[in-house]
């Protein structure tokens, strides 16, 4: 990767990229290679971050009287969606006991049930800051509410390389029920630490739903991260 931003840098040009073809199909292959779902390249699309990929899905996928869930403690940018995009946000707080964080999926269930407004849950998945993982028990029913409320559900996976000890990390796209109503935002940002670079993708695991984000951002910097996602020598660990 380092390389080919040197090639880049030497080439002296820093203008826009006009196609992403090869970090999209790298993004595929080490999401097979790593998490065992292949996303269809055709299916995939450039951001210029995850935060760009969110709010293109809050502004699809729901009407401006809409409303959001969001799963706090989360990352503080996502507290914007509700102040920039006119729509209101609905706290589904992860809760803390002796064992640690922890989803209440009871709560999930009363707060669809309770609020028909409630059109997207935006899923940090690993949670970001607590690290914690839904298992495959828990995402199945995380599905099954979704689609009982006719709910779209777009998984934050940037940290999905990075598990505690004895979590293992299943993209939502493949569970059972779930492709037809989940758009994953993701990149290799943190397993390299290259969020500076400014990319990232929308991977659709459903056609049904791909022709509603018709708008996104290519990245200058696709094609050096790209080498990085092939590269089978990185060396991954798990959170300590």
């Amino acid at each position: 990767m380092r390389e080919r931003l040197g090639e880049v840098v030497e080439q002296g040009g820093f203008g826009y990229h006009t196609t992403v073809g090869h970090m999209i199909e790298a993004f595929c292959a080490w999401s097979a290679r790593r998490h065992g779902w292949e996303p269809d390249p055709n299916l995939v699309v450039a951001n210029a971050s995850v935060l760009q990929g969110v709010w293109s899905c809050v502004e699809a996928f729901t009407e401006p009287t809409g409303a959001v869930i969001l799963t706090p403690p989360i990352y503080f940018p996502f507290n914007d969606i509700g102040p920039t995009t006119g729509r209101r946000t609905v706290d589904w707080p992860l809760v803390r006991n002796e064992h640690g964080w922890h989803y209440d999926l009871d709560h999930l269930a009363h707060l669809l049930a309770d609020d028909p407004g409630i059109q997207l849950l935006v899923l940090c998945h690993p949670h970001n800051p607590t690290g914690r993982t839904l298992a495959v028990d828990q995402l199945a029913q995380v599905v099954d509410l979704a689609t009982r409320y006719d709910v779209v559900i777009v998984p934050d996976e940037i940290h999905a390389d990075f598990t505690f000890p004895g979590s293992t990390h299943v993209p939502m796209a493949i569970v059972p029920g779930a492709a037809s109503r989940t758009v994953t935002v993701t990149w290799g940002i943190k397993t390299f630490a290259i969020g500076g670079l400014r990319v990232s993708v929308t991977a659709f695991a459903d056609e049904s739903l791909f022709p509603r984000v018709s708008t996104h951002t290519r990245a200058p910097a696709g094609h050096p991260q790209s080498d990085g996602l092939r590269s089978r020598n990185h060396r991954m660990g798990t959170r300590r």
